[in-house]
């Protein structure tokens, strides 16, 4: 062997021969040298880390290290680090190193073409690593050697530079036009086209960093060169395969990477036209799921011409089937690998919102990710709360349709018709949650899709291996709950007549009522099309012209389903309302069921429909009124105080419900009441504007499974000051007012006017309006400090200034000499 070797060699390398090396060795290099160099360099620790053994399990790392040690490669090692010998680049250097590699293993060159390159890389390192801590010894003459490896490198970029300037001018001389690439370099598409990507996801999401890991394990396995990487559309794809991109520098110096452009030219021709042979390649090919006749002429390629090259497939997990069965038709099965981006974890999405919106923590943080679950919206709300530029949100709805669309196609293809696919979506965004194990609903779906049950069931659970569909708790979802609203909002808008509507919800109404009326309340909030209004308004005439007929726990049950269509309708809703509190119950005669004339609907019923209603936008004065209704109806109150009268009138002016417009146009019919005083609950609208002209208020927060309530206090503007001043006029009219009960409720309101919750009112950017208000209501007050006044009013007047002087509240300063003024007569001593 060794005689093949020697004989090689001299063919190899004809300007040098083993002893001139030694000789020319000799006078240039030490014998401490020559001892750290090959002898002291520990190879085979290098090699246990740096090399995987797939490819040849046969040979073992202390033989490795002992051909690295060995004459011949010592031949190698002084044409890298010796200045005296004549210069070779690396290039050719490191091909001698493979040869003299597969002739000792006894190896076909190319077989072993890309282990001996890295083994190549190896001995360069190991021997580095040796020098440098020959010169951290102070040894000379490693220093020399190291100067003279990095000269040889630098002489290998300059011969580079050369014979590239040699191309391009002769390119300039031979093209008329600038040539179109196939494949592209990495930075180049990436920094044109993913202009949007955030930068270093894998340094901030754990999640993406365990991905890049087996991505740089793929770049170094010796065995594997197909790498696919799937998941839901939205989920990171691109980002992951930008910082692949960008850190194989870190795993293989020598291998290039570029991204395949679908399209123009032609894959044949771009592989014959651009690839170099012999070069390492790390070729990516995005949505290549799309492109089936461009990716089978490629892995062709590297399966059967080109093993240097590797390939990354990006691909929507709906599309794996189709590259499978691309790859199962070439010897590639077993080189390639594959990657799954699972549903990111709720606390990765609050870690990729905080990363996009530039702040630490945000409002509401965990209700947005439960709320949207994808990736690619979280990106687009923290862009928006960073006030980024951001894409329409018409534009992200259009393309979730057609991703739905085309996912669907993709994988149901071969098990339902390709004609009803669509008409299957579109039931099932009218119809979850629902349990797989429904068999009603699954057999519904059969039925109105004239598909048997087993084809429905397996459509169910393909859409759920894509992640079209997800699984929570027992129950199918769309993955986002999102997606399904804004493919149902698409669809509903396409739809022509009000017949082709009525037939789609009618075929479910009967069967799962509640889900259909959410879903078409979730979808009516980003698309309303007049065909939805119109069907909803018949179907709530018909309900009002049949509410004599309702007993009290069919009228519950529609008020239940009234809630979620009140946006959609909300002249309708009042209608029905009405219609209820002004219809009596029909009596039931039954003598086993006469129990059920007791159940009637109560606040608990009206209440949510009315907080509903307040938010739509509809006309406050109608809501108002029928908040009023309510109170003069006495309806019987239910369990929540929120949904009593009062209160309601309470959220039709707070300030962390409404915004100042809402607020005031509440307050002038608010004022109006009182002037009229034409309305009894408006002796019990204290509350309200107590809350108002409070210096804090509380709001409540979610967050880690719990909710929890915080003070806020609002910032003093024009806008609120001015709200502000039309409640104080409210309350001077209540003051002023012949209605006892409202002169005592204004007492009641000024006295928590600035009123705080933790903190300090001097604290507050609203101090001094504050304090005007209380100077003002001051004077208010005195007026009504006489002999002829009630005597309540003039108790809850003393009570009020006494505490106002005990607390010495800004804004009081002349309290003390009107409670001089107070009567002492006997009568008002003895009411006392």
């Amino acid at each position: 062997m060794e005689t093949v070797i020697s004989s090689m060699l001299t063919n190899v390398v004809p300007s040098l021969v083993i002893e001139s090396f030694k000789l020319a060795y000799s006078k240039i290099f030490n014998k401490d040298i020559e001892n750290i160099l090959i002898n002291k360099t520990d190879f085979e620790s290098i090699i246990e880390t740096k090399i995987l053994f797939e490819e040849f399990p046969e040979i073992e790392a202390k033989s490795l290290s002992l051909f690295l040690k060995s004459d011949d490669v010592e031949s190698i090692v002084l044409q890298i680090f010796d200045q005296g010998l004549v210069h070779k680049s690396l290039e050719e250097i490191k091909y001698d190193f493979c040869l003299l590699f597969s002739l000792n293993f006894e190896l076909k060159t190319e077989n072993c073409d890309s282990f001996a390159s890295n083994l190549f890389n190896i001995l360069i390192e190991g021997c580095k690593l040796t020098l440098n801590e020959a010169v951290s010894e102070g040894i000379v003459s490693a220093h020399d050697a190291k100067t003279q490896f990095r000269l040889n490198l630098l002489e290998d970029k300059i011969d580079r530079i050369e014979s590239n300037t040699e191309e391009i001018r002769n390119s300039i001389d031979t093209l008329s036009k600038p040539k179109i690439y196939k494949f592209v370099n990495w930075c180049e598409y990436f920094s044109k086209n993913e202009i949007d990507l955030i930068p270093a996801l894998s340094s901030e999401i754990p999640t993406f960093k365990a991905y890049l890991h087996t991505a740089r394990n793929f770049i170094l396995s010796q065995t594997s060169n197909i790498f696919i990487i799937h998941s839901p559309g939205g989920y990171g794809k691109s980002h992951l395969l930008r910082e692949i991109a960008s850190t194989i520098n870190e795993i293989d110096l020598n291998r290039e990477v570029f991204i395949v452009t679908p399209g123009f030219p032609e894959i044949n021709d771009a592989i014959s036209n651009e690839i170099v042979k012999n070069k390492k390649y790390l070729l990516i090919f995005d949505d290549a799921d799309r492109y089936p006749e461009e990716v089978k002429p490629l892995l062709s390629y590297i399966s059967y011409i080109n093993k240097n090259i590797k390939v990354i497939l990006s691909t929507r997990t709906s599309g794996l089937q189709g590259i499978n069965e691309i790859i199962n038709q070439l010897p590639c099965k077993n080189s390639r690998e594959e990657l799954m981006i699972t549903r990111w974890s709720n606390e990765d999405l609050i870690q990729l919102l905080r990363i996009v919106a530039g702040k630490e923590r945000i409002d509401d943080e965990e209700i947005i990710v439960n709320t949207f679950l994808n990736p690619y919206l979280i990106v687009w709300i923290g862009k928006q709360i960073k006030n980024d530029q951001v894409i329409e949100f018409n534009t992200i709805k259009n393309n979730f349709v057609n991703d739905i669309n085309y996912e669907a196609k993709k994988c149901l293809n071969g098990v339902l018709e390709a004609s009803i696919i669509k008409n299957f979506i579109l039931n099932l965004s009218l119809i979850v949650p629902f349990s797989q194990k429904d068999d009603e609903i699954v057999k519904n779906l059969s039925v109105l899709c004239s598909q048997s049950v087993e084809k429905i069931t397996k459509s169910l659970d393909i859409l759920i291996k894509i992640g079209l569909l997800r699984i929570v708790g027992n129950s199918l979802r769309f993955n986002p709950d999102m997606k399904g609203d804004l493919y149902l909002a698409y669809n509903l808008k396409e739809i022509a007549n009000e017949s082709t509507l009525k037939e789609l919800i009618e075929k479910w109404i009967f069967v799962t009522t509640d889900k259909v009326f959410i879903n078409l309340s979730a979808a009516s909030k980003f698309d309303n099309p007049p065909i939805l209004k119109k069907y909803c308004s018949g179907l709530l005439n018909d309900w009002v012209k049949n509410a004599d007929n309702d007993f009290g726990y069919t009228r519950i049950k529609k008020l239940k389903l009234l809630q979620k269509i009140v946006h959609i309708v909300p002249d309708k809703t009042l209608d029905l309302m009405y219609t209820y509190l002004d219809s009596p119950l029909p009596q039931i005669s039954e003598v086993d069921h006469r129990w059920l004339n007791n159940v009637y609907p109560t606040t608990d019923n009206y209440g949510p429909i009315v907080i509903r209603l307040l938010r739509s936008g509809h006309s406050r004065e109608n809501v108002l009124e029928f908040i009023s209704e309510l109170y003069d109806k006495k309806v019987k109150y239910g369990t929540y105080d929120s949904y009593k009268p009062n209160q309601l009138i309470f959220t039709s002016i707070s300030p962390t419900e409404n915004n100042l417009a809402l607020i005031n146009s509440t307050l002038e019919i608010l004022q109006n009441w009182v002037i009229n005083s034409d309305k009894p609950i408006v002796e019990n609208i204290s509350s309200a504007l107590s809350e108002l002209l409070s210096g804090t208020h509380i709001v409540s927060d979610y967050g880690f499974g719990k909710t929890s309530w915080r003070p806020v206090s609002l910032q003093a503007n024009s806008e609120l000051i001015y709200t502000r001043r039309k409640a104080i006029a409210v309350v001077k009219t209540m003051l002023n007012h012949h209605n006892l009960n409202l002169r005592l409720s204004a007492i009641e309101i000024i006295n928590n006017i600035g009123r705080t919750h933790s903190i300090s009112e001097n604290g507050l950017s609203l101090a001094t309006e504050i304090r005007n208000e209380r100077s003002q209501l001051i004077n208010e007050l005195s007026n009504h400090i006489s002999i002829d006044e009630d005597f309540r009013v003039l108790y809850n007047i003393e009570k009020l200034f006494l505490e106002w002087w005990a607390l010495e509240k800004e804004g009081t300063d002349g309290v003390s000499e009107l409670l001089k003024k107070l009567p002492q007569n006997i009568e008002y001593v003895v009411f006392k």
